[in-house]
């Protein structure tokens, strides 16, 4: 190798790691309330019929390792595919049929892949004063798989309140996606006001954000200042989406600052098309 290759390395990992389900979910407990001394039910059920499996994992990496410039600088590069088969949720339990809040159900195969890059170096290497910055990048692509039909290829884990957001798995889609309820609007973006003037909403929930960010990267910084030590760190993720429910619910009951200043502007105007056909604009009460 060159000279001013200190260490190198490649390397290939495969693993398999399970994850067992929690104890008395395959056979429901019930217990007696301590204070009026009546039986209660689970909290968690299984699904009728089912089965639990055990969630398996199974991964590959490869990657590499380099020193250079006599320990100077180095970095390290890792690309990674894994697959998670037999998730285990807690969906909200139907208000009829069953006493308990949730079912617990094995549903569908979460895959990421990515990189990874780890690159160090130090600056300044004196006795009494030293510098050495890290950087680290990543990025991760994550999918949903084989979601049953019979759930719609669509796990509901948490239901829309007041707020009108929702968050599911969908088969295809990513892990963390945000539904909402949308206004019904025509090709050319404007809102479709029924017979009586009034807004629509779209029947099906759609989506409307990504909470994964595109990347992450972090920076860190390490000064050593005769005996003493400095550590400086800043971490960010860039893209992405981010949903606030507590503004969600300010807003749905009117004491956000957005409610006030469409108040304090008169209402909120849109552009609309009327059942009639006809196009205009329509300034809705902030109420």
């Amino acid at each position: 190798m060159p000279k001013f290759v200190d260490y190198g390395k490649i390397r290939v990992s495969y693993a398999e790691v399970g994850n067992d389900v929690s104890p008395y979910l395959t056979v429901p407990k019930h217990s007696i309330d301590p204070v009026t001394g009546n039986p209660t039910f689970p909290n968690v059920v299984p699904l009728k019929g089912s089965d639990f499996k055990s969630e398996l994992k199974s991964e590959f990496e490869i990657g590499t390792e380099w020193r250079l410039f006599e320990n100077r600088f180095g970095f390290e590069l890792s690309y990674y595919n894994s697959k998670t088969k037999n998730q285990l949720f807690y969906i909200p339990a139907p208000s009829s049929g069953t006493p308990s809040n949730f079912i617990g159900v094995n549903s569908g195969t979460i895959k990421n892949s990515g990189i990874e890059l780890i690159a160090d170096a130090k600056i300044i290497d004196k006795d009494k004063f030293s510098w050495k910055t890290i950087v680290n990048y990543s990025h991760n692509k994550n999918t949903v798989e084989n979601i049953p039909v019979d759930l719609g290829n669509e796990v509901v884990l948490t239901p829309a309140g007041n707020n009108g957001y929702q968050y599911s798995l969908i088969e295809g889609r990513p892990f963390g996606v945000i539904l909402g309820r949308t206004l019904r609007k025509d090709d050319q973006g404007r809102a479709i006001l029924a017979a009586d003037g009034s807004l629509q909403y779209n029947n099906q929930m759609e989506e409307i954000g990504n909470a994964n960010p595109d990347f992450m990267l972090g920076l860190a910084n390490n000064f050593k200042i005769g005996n003493i030590n400095v550590n400086l760190l800043i971490d960010g993720r860039f893209g992405g989406d981010v949903l606030s429910l507590t503004e969600s619910i300010n807003d749905f009951y009117g004491v956000s600052q957005a409610s006030a200043d469409a108040r304090n502007n008169g209402g909120v105007t849109l552009q609309t098309v009327n059942a009639s056909g006809v196009a205009g604009t329509t300034t809705f009460p902030a109420e």
